[in-house]
Order: structure tokens, then C-alpha cells, then sequence
């Protein structure tokens, strides 16, 4: 067992964790991410000690300053959700709170971050784009407050933050909010299906890019108004996607108020040893 490749450091926490015996070490097909947070502010260390006693555990925690600790290997059974199939089908994210009790504020730098990963582990180990039903907090799956009033508030923002990771690093980008390289190489390195002939002249069909079009490097291919028509229609419809997105996040930033505090039932009733 070891920490992913993420392009960022991840402190290995796994085999503490391990050792604690609360995760199930068998192997399931993720195809969603579960946000959580910690309900109090606490450092990586902090989170281990809680499920050194609790039977609980999850893949990552984020703490404050948006650094990542990983617990269970992503393809294994955390004990996160508080439901069975929750638990077998998603790769759990915790968050540090900023502060504690109200509405069970988060860092910008935390749930950013949390985001940014949530987009890698779409891109890298689910491989489908994030959306509102595969990246849902803790309360999609159980009768929790979690991941709190605030995060709720900005979950809107937050599945566009990592749905701009996954596309940078689906892409080749950095993952870090559709970067100008990864919006050019999305549009270069679409794919576009074309007809052709080969080298005895008979038809062929395959499929190219719009960079490998402009490099002319896929010799025996013609170049006729039947092969640009597809890449304007794939250009017109990366651009309008783009497009959507930065409208949705500019509502979202718009609307997104003050919620009303409700009673948290958190991850974590723990005092963060000093």
C-alpha cells in the first residue's frame, strides 16, 4: 500500500491507520468521491488519533492550509459513509474546519484543495468527469449534517472547481482552474473522427486531432471540408461548455449566502490535543 501520485505532496498516514484495524482491506470499483469535514480544527495527526479510538476512517483529510494526508488506499473500504454501498463506491475526503460550531466553517485554501484533488482522483482513478451525483457530501448517504451548513453553501462551487481539475489534468494541464495550456490542449488533442484512403488507395476510416491536423503529422489523410466541419462543431462545443461553466460559478458566487446553523452531527466530537 502507497500514497497516490498526486503532483503535490500526500503524507503517508496509511499503515497508522491500518494498525488502528478500522478499514477493510478489500478492493472495490470507485466511481464517486464523498466530502466530509472534521466538525473542529484539526491537523492530519489530530484526525488519526480520533479513529485510533473511533471506528471510523477515510481516504484523505485536508487540513487548514490545504495540506493532503492520505489513510486508506483509494481502491479499499473506509468506514466513512455511514452506508454500505457508500462505502464500497466512493473514496472519502475530509476537511479541516477554520472554526468550530456555527455554520462549521472550511478554509477557502481546504475546500479548494479538496476539489483540485477530488478532480485528479476522477481523472486518474475513476476516470469520469465529476458532477452532482458522483461528488456528494457525506449527507447524500447518511442522515448526517456533514459535511455542514457551509460547504453546502459552496458546494455548487466546489464541484465546478474540481470538474476545471479533472479537464486541466485529463488534458495535461496542471489541474489548476483550466490553466490557458489546458483549455488549448482540450481543443488540440480532441478526438475527431475522419475518412480517408490508404497507401493502396482504398478507404479507410480513423480517427485524428485538431493538433496532428495542423502538424500534418498523420500523412495519407485528406484534408477536406468533411474533416474542419467536425472540429468546428467539437470547438464550438468545448468553448459554450466553457463557457456554462464560468456562468454557473459566477451564480453560484452571487447567490451564495449565509445559511442558518443547525446542529452538526460531525466526524469528529474530538478535542485536538495542543
Amino acid at each position: 500500500m502507497t500514497t497516490i501520485g498526486y503532483d503535490r505532496s500526500v503524507k503517508d498516514l496509511i499503515k497508522d491507520l491500518s494498525a488502528t484495524g478500522h478499514v477493510n482491506h478489500q478492493s472495490y470499483t470507485k466511481t464517486m468521491v464523498t466530502i466530509h469535514h472534521n466538525a473542529g480544527v484539526l491537523s492530519h495527526e489530530d484526525v488519526l488519533n480520533a479513529w485510533k479510538t473511533r471506528e471510523a476512517s477515510a481516504h484523505f483529510d485536508v487540513d487548514r492550509v490545504g495540506g493532503v494526508a492520505q489513510y486508506v488506499d483509494v481502491n479499499e473500504y473506509a468506514w466513512a459513509c455511514g452506508n454500505t454501498v457508500g462505502n464500497q463506491t466512493s473514496i472519502s475526503i475530509e476537511m479541516s474546519n477554520s472554526a468550530t460550531g456555527g455554520n462549521w466553517p472550511v478554509a477557502e485554501t481546504t475546500w479548494h484543495e479538496a476539489a483540485r484533488l477530488a478532480g485528479w482522483l476522477f481523472a486518474h482513478v475513476i476516470g469520469t468527469r465529476p458532477n452532482s451525483s458522483n461528488l456528494v457530501p457525506h449527507h447524500h448517504w447518511y442522515a448526517t449534517s456533514c459535511a455542514g451548513p457551509y460547504v453546502d453553501s459552496v458546494f455548487g462551487q466546489l464541484i465546478s472547481l474540481a470538474q476545471q481539475a479533472y479537464d486541466s489534468f485529463v488534458s495535461g494541464g496542471t489541474g489548476d482552474s483550466m490553466d490557458e495550456q489546458s483549455i488549448i490542449n482540450a481543443l488540440l488533442d480532441t478526438p475527431i473522427n475522419r475518412q480517408g484512403v490508404d497507401e493502396n488507395n482504398k478507404a479507410k476510416t480513423g480517427a485524428t486531432n485538431l493538433r496532428s491536423i495542423i502538424s500534418y503529422m498523420d500523412a495519407g489523410w485528406a484534408l477536406p471540408a468533411r474533416v474542419m466541419l467536425p472540429v468546428l462543431n467539437t470547438l464550438v462545443t468545448q468553448v459554450k461548455t466553457l463557457s456554462d461553466e464560468v456562468a454557473a460559478l459566477k451564480e453560484s458566487n452571487n447567490t451564495a449566502g449565509g445559511t442558518a446553523h443547525v446542529k452538526i452531527e460531525g466526524d469528529f466530537p474530538f478535542t485536538p490535543s495542543s
